[in-house]
Formats: structure tokens, sequence, C-alpha cells
């Protein structure tokens, strides 16, 4: 086992495990960690020091300073999470894309993980043997909301937040969403999978289900949905393949 180097101990102390919501539990061979990146911050030369010439180029692409410091903190916390279970040095491992533009591990190991970072905080989501999709969604007004929901909304999806109460209904879009976005990274397909070629059924006290997915290219399988117990103000959910699933 090896032996993590200081600065990758110091992030993983700063990185919190996520529960499901209230009444769920999350599925065997599954975490879910959160990362403040402002709590972070500190940390941002160590974690830099933590990536490989790849990661350090992507980050040096962004060009607001916040941005480029987020990316190194989100990938820096991936690597020691990954490090520390795989028994190598953060630096060491390397990534590749998957057949549909997912990166994962090169080679490819039975470890798969999904990254999701909104306003000031990130997620990463690990899973053992199956694939795995994690979002957060701070939650903001928007205007037009009703009209986002119907661009990104099935008829069903739409039908069941329009009838949540109104003062309710801001929460619920990034409910819905959260638990969207969570399935089309877990599919890898992006955008691409079709927004209203699947039902996502939530309801008070259960676990979200998908409930229709007429979606082709999707991965064959069942797939379980949670809703996490993000930072305040956040929606967050995962999405990950049922066990003994293809």
């Amino acid at each position: 086992m090896a032996v993590l180097p200081p600065g990758a101990s110091r992030l993983l102390a700063r990185v919190q495990p996520v529960a499901a919501a209230p009444g769920t539990l999350l599925p065997v061979g599954v975490e879910v960690w959160h990362l403040d990146l402002n709590a972070c911050a500190d940390l941002q030369s160590e974690a830099r020091d933590l990536l490989d010439d790849a990661d350090r180029r992507a980050a040096d692409r962004f060009t607001r300073p916040a941005s480029r410091i987020r990316q190194q903190l989100t990938h820096a916390a991936l690597r020691c999470l990954l490090a520390r279970h795989l028994g190598t040095q953060p630096g060491l491992l390397r990534f590749q894309v998957g057949p549909h533009g997912k990166p994962e591990l090169d080679p490819k190991r039975d470890l798969r993980f999904s990254l999701s970072h909104s306003g000031t905080d990130a997620l990463v989501a690990l899973a053992w043997g199956r694939e795995v999709g994690v979002d957060l969604e701070r939650i903001r007004p928007r205007r037009s909301l009703e009209q986002l929901a119907m661009t990104c909304f099935s008829p069903v999806e739409l039908a069941a937040w329009l009838a949540v109460p109104a003062a309710d209904r801001l929460r619920g879009f990034y409910r819905f969403w959260a638990c969207k976005e969570a399935l089309i990274k877990a599919w890898a397909l992006g955008l691409a999978a079709g927004l209203q070629r699947f039902d996502v059924a939530l309801a008070p006290q259960t676990a979200p289900q998908l409930a229709r997915a007429d979606v082709p290219a999707a991965p064959p399988g069942d797939w379980v949905l949670r809703e996490l117990q993000g930072p305040a103000g956040y929606a967050a959910a995962l999405a990950v393949q049922q066990l003994g699933s293809p």
C-alpha cells in the first residue's frame, strides 16, 4: 500500500462523506464525497503538485483564477480518493476517454468515478464495477423557469413539477434537473440522450426512480437513483448501474 504524500493527506482531511437523502441509503460499493472549494483554497499549491502535466494544462486553460483553482482542487481530490483505493500515488494515475467521451482510468479498472461542481462546492462519486454519475446544482432563481422546464423535462415530469406548490417549485426544478443530469453523466451521453426521452419520478420521503427510458444509446441494465444530502442551498443526485446489470 503506497503512502500518500503529505499534500494528499491534507486534502483528504478536508473531503467529507455524503449520505443519501433521509430514508434512503447509498448502494453498496458506492461512495460520494464533498469538497468545499473555499475551505480548501489554502491547499491550491499542494493540489497542483498532485496533478499530472495533462491536468495542469487543462487547468491553465481557464482564464479566471477562481475557475483554475476549482479545477485543480477538484481533480486533485479525485486523484487522492482513487489513489487511496488503488494503493498508488495520485500523480501516477492516468486517464483516458471512454467510447462515449466519459473519462476513465487508463488502463481501465473496475473503479468508476464521476465529478460535479457548482458554485463553491464539488462532489466526487466512486463506484466499483458499474457506471456512475453524480450531479450538484446550486439553487438560484432563474428567469422563465417554466419555459426552461418545458425544454428540459418530459411531459410527465413537467406535469409532476407543475403540481408542486409554488413555494417549492424552484427547489423542485433543481431536484428534477440533478437527477436527470446524474443519469446522462452515468450514461456518458450528455444532452445527446434527449432530455425528454426519459422520465424521472420524484416523491416525498422515497428514492427517485427512472420511470421510463427511451434512450437507445444508453448502457443496458437497470439504474438506481438517489438524492443526496449535499451542502445547504444545493440539489444533488446520484445515478448508478444496478449490480448484475450487463
